[in-house]
This record gives C-alpha cells, sequence and structure tokens, in this order.
C-alpha cells in the first residue's frame, strides 16, 4: 500500500463498512475485500491522483460502488436471476419471473449511467455529488476539500441535484 492511502486507511475502511451496511444481510463480500478490490482497481492511477491534490475518498467511493455493482451483477447473472441481456419487465410474459433484486439493479445500473454523463458534463458538480452522497461530508467540509466557497458548493449541490432529477425522471418516463 502506498503512503497516500495508508495515511487514510482507517476512513476508507469505515467508507467501506458504510456502503456494507447498504447492502442484504446476507452479502459474502466483506467491508475488507471490498476494500481491497477497490484499492486495485485504483491503485493504477493513485500516484497521479495524488499529485493533482484529487481526493482519494472520492476515487474510493466511487470504486466500491462499482465493485459493489458488478459483484451483483456476477452474482444475479450466476443466480439466473438477471439474463445478459436487457429484458424489458412490460415484455414478461410471466410476472412472477420479476425478481425485486434484479429490478433494484436495473435501476442502479440506470443511475450510474444518468451519473457517468452528467460526470461527464459537470466535472467539478460530480465531485460536490461524490463528496456529499459517498462519503456523507457536510457543505463545509465538501467547501475545505475542493477549495471553494460554502455558498459556491451550495449552488453547484443544488444545481446537480436539479440536473440529476430531471435526466432520472425523463428515464423513468421512457
Amino acid at each position: 500500500m502506498d503512503s497516500v492511502t495508508e495515511k487514510i486507511y482507517g476512513e476508507l475502511r469505515h467508507l467501506a463498512r458504510s456502503f456494507m451496511r447498504k447492502e442484504r444481510r446476507n452479502h459474502t463480500l466483506t467491508p475488507t475485500e471490498l476494500f481491497h478490490e477497490a484499492y486495485f482497481r485504483v491503485q493504477p492511477r493513485l500516484s497521479a491522483a495524488a499529485g493533482q491534490g484529487s481526493d482519494i475518498r472520492a476515487m474510493f467511493a466511487i470504486a466500491m460502488r462499482r465493485v459493489l455493482i458488478d459483484y451483483a451483477r456476477k452474482r444475479n447473472r450466476r443466480n439466473g436471476i438477471m439474463p445478459r441481456t436487457y429484458t424489458d419487465p412490460d415484455q414478461c410474459v410471466n410476472s412472477t419471473y420479476l425478481d425485486p433484486d434484479r429490478l433494484a439493479l436495473e435501476r442502479i445500473a440506470m443511475l450510474e449511467e444518468v451519473f457517468d454523463e452528467f460526470s461527464r458534463q459537470y466535472p467539478e458538480h460530480a465531485k460536490i455529488v461524490t463528496l456529499k452522497i459517498y462519503d456523507q461530508l457536510s457543505i463545509d467540509k465538501i467547501a475545505d476539500t475542493v477549495g471553494l466557497s460554502q455558498a459556491t458548493v451550495m449552488r453547484r449541490w443544488t444545481l446537480a441535484k436539479a440536473i440529476l432529477m430531471r435526466e432520472i425522471q425523463k428515464r423513468d418516463r421512457g
């Protein structure tokens, strides 16, 4: 492990535990395994990110979220819950075929897609959203982290919520 990660190792383990608390009770992935899997994904970009002053916590939060999504997709495919291709629930003949876990996973995948598009268009706003939602930082701590005033962070947070909600509602309507 590099020196940057060693300094915030406890915080990152805490972040992994908070992610796992939101998962199902019988999850086979432990917080430590989640952290280590995220570390292997982030590690190639870690030294460059530390040099640029990027927030390592945000990188790990995104990586952990993606690890959990990939883990759920593999589990659902392995258990036959989710086919490899997308199936529209309205096209299913047998309504009992619909599994709430699969529908939740499709919703998460849609939210991930919306956030990825948003982060390409508004990278500074996306960083604020990541720090607010995944790191659960307050507005004043986010302002300190990104080097902006609290008012600017609040304006960008409000704009980001509005844009994300609009895009989610568009996709929900079809």
